[in-house]
């Protein structure tokens, strides 16, 4: 227990060093070395290494997009016109995507296997991540109140040591979304918690303090994706406020609406992250139109793109792109155009696969959790390029794998009926 603790607090701490110039989060750290491993492990098939169940998750769609995406990033490194120092690093960069997702697939490995070992471990995993989370947020919220943060664009609350909007933004986003989708399934799957009041109340601690960092950030996409996660497994809340049927969730979200209207709370906040709430006139428009209004390819790069991390002088630099798609199709060109759309479909065929299964159980609430996990992905993607940003990628890429993977072995072990 004490590893996979270690493990997680490794992993959500997003915590920055500097090694001369150069910026480096503890757990992107973990993500290189494990991430790397879990690669190699992966492309030559020692499926020994891995439990049964994450050997189903591999499905031919995802090996067939991990393999490609890989070869083209070699091929592109060695064919590249850059210094052989630039291309390994730019080649390196552009790996995190995948490091990235397979360090969270080791450690959802290592979770499945120690659940594995016993029922009770089930519950333990819950608490491992409940409270890894509750200690890093309020670490994080002690030191904003001490008043140690400074966030581009403002803001008093920032996760850890993090300057920059988008990681603060998008990290306490990922948190905010493992919070909610775990407070969902414990009470979806009726789970027997020992200290469950509590429980609960450390979640909720937790999604309180992520989304006022969230909401502190400057980041707009962060807020925004938070706000289509929320409605989207809530949204039958919403539909009992139209419809007049009040319980105590419903109740809840009512006068949480009415305090924050009556104080004009909302009004009387400057920060970025809010503006998307209050376009006060066209300028305002045109330059929001301008700002996401991008160009899919880079000029005279339609082909075959302008090669790894394509967009900068420098590989270590933020990468300013746009999204995801940009990422995809400004490196690659057409090629990558292609990639990302195999991408979106392997996700959406892994995605109703899950949906059925759950569906033929009849456990709605579970399909409705991949739903929401796909727009959570979707939605993020737009807004920007948190796969290769430092900090960021291994805790987006873990709150994202972490819900797909934990439903699909509760549904191949039918752990419910054991719990209930």
């Amino acid at each position: 227990m004490l590893k996979l603790f270690s493990l997680v607090i490794i992993t959500f701490m997003s915590y920055e060093l500097r090694i001369g110039s150069i910026p480096l989060n503890i757990n992107d750290i973990a993500g290189i070395i494990f991430g790397s491993i879990t690669t190699i492990i992966f492309i030559i098939q020692k499926n020994n290494y891995f439990n049964k169940h994450t050997l189903i998750f591999f499905t031919k769609e995802f090996k067939i997009f991990t393999v490609l995406g890989i070869f083209i990033i070699f091929i592109y490194t060695l064919l590249s016109e850059q210094n052989f120092l630039y291309s390994i690093l730019s080649g390196a960069r552009m790996i995190l995507i995948f490091t990235s997702i397979f360090y969270a697939i080791f450690l959802m490995d290592q979770i499945i296997k120690f659940t594995e070992k016993k029922w009770q471990n089930v519950f333990k995993f819950f608490y491992i991540i409940i409270f890894s989370t509750f200690i890093l947020l309020s670490l994080s919220i002690f030191n904003s109140i001490l008043g140690d943060c400074k966030i581009v664009y403002g803001g008093n609350f920032c996760y850890l040591n993090q300057t920059s909007y988008s990681g603060n933004g998008y990290i306490s986003l990922a948190l905010y979304y493992i919070n909610l989708i775990i407070l969902v399934i414990i009470n979806n799957f009726k789970i027997k918690l020992n200290y469950l009041n509590l429980s609960r109340i450390l979640i909720i601690l937790n999604l309180i303090f992520s989304s006022l960092i969230t909401f502190n950030s400057g980041s707009r996409g962060a807020f925004f994706v938070l706000l289509v996660v929320t409605l989207s497994l809530f949204y039958k809340n919403i539909t009992n406020i139209i419809k007049f049927k009040v319980n105590f969730s419903t109740l809840l979200m009512i006068i949480s609406i009415v305090l924050l209207s009556s104080t004009q709370l909302i009004s009387r906040l400057t920060l970025r992250t809010f503006s998307i709430l209050s376009i006060r006139s066209s300028t305002e428009i045109i330059n929001l139109t301008t700002r996401f209004r991008f160009k899919i390819f880079e000029q005279d790069a339609l082909f075959f793109g302008s090669g790894n991390f394509g967009i900068g002088n420098n590989p270590l630099s933020p990468s300013n792109f746009d999204g995801s798609l940009r990422m995809f199709t400004v490196s690659y060109g057409l090629l990558g155009l292609f990639l990302f759309l195999f991408m979106i479909y392997a996700l959406i065929k892994h995605s109703l696969k899950l949906i059925k299964r759950f569906n033929g159980y009849g456990d709605y609430k579970s399909a409705q959790i991949v739903y929401t996990n796909f727009f959570y992905i979707l939605t993020s993607s737009f807004s920007n390029e948190h796969l290769l940003l430092n900090g960021i990628s291994i805790i987006y890429s873990f709150s994202f794998i972490m819900p797909l993977m934990l439903l699909f072995y509760l549904s191949n072990k039918l752990i419910i009926k054991n719990l209930n």
